[in-house]
């Protein structure tokens, strides 16, 4: 039988362990030697050095304690620890304004492979607020985006749907949309769509907790739009993006076209909301086994390196696979 939750201790066997305790104890005397050399001025290569070992050790750590706290968001413990791992990553984000002014002052030729990071810096520095305003706004964030973020998490892996008289979280009733029989999907959609409308009231105030702060602080910082520093983050120009979006729209007449044949052949003139997964045709239900070997036999014969990744992902359990009550 296939194990369906994933397995953590290669990266810490708990956080009360040794390991865990000398990773915290390496993260905080990292930032604490960053924040010297920055006081000091030292040279490029020994900030960029000292800012990648920040953030190798950080990782680990962030990926750990998240992990534990997606697979179960009722996990306090971890819970715990990944507020106060954002308390001493704050020390970090004191450190940002000051770091990208100074690496804005560098010269990327003599940045090696970290020239990107410095370049980058340069058009960062033209949006950063005063360096005291920017500390605040880190300060803040704790309780203020970061915190309407965890509620979102915590609320939405919590919800619950009554199907049939069984209470079921989300995350399976929308495995039901994949049922062939339409019955059952439009049941499960109906069940959905009630859940989400006894929780909208929080759900709402924490989208505008999210996206209010940011806008805010995009307006202070100099951005034309909201948009302007997502392009920034993740490396694209606004070209790009316009050039995707038309590539979508001029395929919106092919999409709509399978969605009305597919509602044909439910034997429909057009397609329910609920059918937009139905299944097409007679299947049959797949063991994790069977699908386990499947992918990687799938993948052997086009991508022999993926196969063994995909292998190795099922054989040391980096995966959670079900869905489940309390995780994100």
């Amino acid at each position: 039988m296939t194990e369906t939750t994933w397995d953590l201790t290669p990266l810490f066997p708990g956080l009360e362990s040794p390991e865990f305790q000398r990773a915290w104890e390496d993260l905080k005397g990292r930032i604490g030697r960053l924040k010297e050399l920055l006081e000091k001025q030292a040279s490029l290569l020994e900030v960029l050095e000292a800012l990648d070992a920040c953030l190798e050790a950080a990782t680990p750590l962030q990926a750990y304690l998240y992990a534990r706290y997606s697979a179960d968001t009722g996990d306090e413990a971890a819970l715990a620890k990944l507020s106060e791992l954002e308390i001493l990553l704050l020390d970090f984000q004191r450190l940002r304004p000051r770091l990208t002014r100074y690496l804005a002052l560098q010269d990327p030729e003599e940045a090696g492979p970290y020239r990107l990071l410095v370049e980058e810096a340069k058009e960062e520095a033209l949006h950063l607020m005063p360096e005291g305003e920017e500390v605040l706004a880190a300060e803040l964030s704790l309780s203020g985006r970061q915190a309407w973020d965890k509620l979102h998490e915590s609320l939405t892996s919590q919800v619950t749907a009554l199907l049939d008289g069984e209470e079921m979280p989300i995350s399976k009733v929308r495995n039901l949309y994949f049922h062939p029989e339409e019955a059952v999907r439009k049941k499960a959609y109906e069940a959905e769509l009630k859940a989400w409308e006894a929780h909208e009231v929080p759900l709402a105030f924490a989208l505008n907790g999210v996206k209010g702060e940011a806008s805010v602080l995009n307006r202070r910082r100099g951005y034309r739009d909201d948009l302007e520093p997502t392009l920034f983050k993740n490396r694209i120009t606004r070209k790009a993006l316009q050039a995707m979006q038309e590539a979508v729209r001029e395929s919106l007449p092919l999409f709509r076209r399978y969605f009305l044949l597919k509602a044909r052949a439910l034997g429909k003139e057009r397609l329910d909301w609920w059918d937009l997964f139905a299944p097409i045709g007679q299947g049959r239900r797949w063991t994790l086994e069977e699908a386990r070997d499947f992918l990687v036999e799938k993948l052997a014969t086009l991508v022999p390196g993926a196969a063994q990744v995909a292998e190795e992902a099922f054989r040391e359990r980096w995966m959670d696979l079900l869905p489940r009550k309390g995780k994100v």
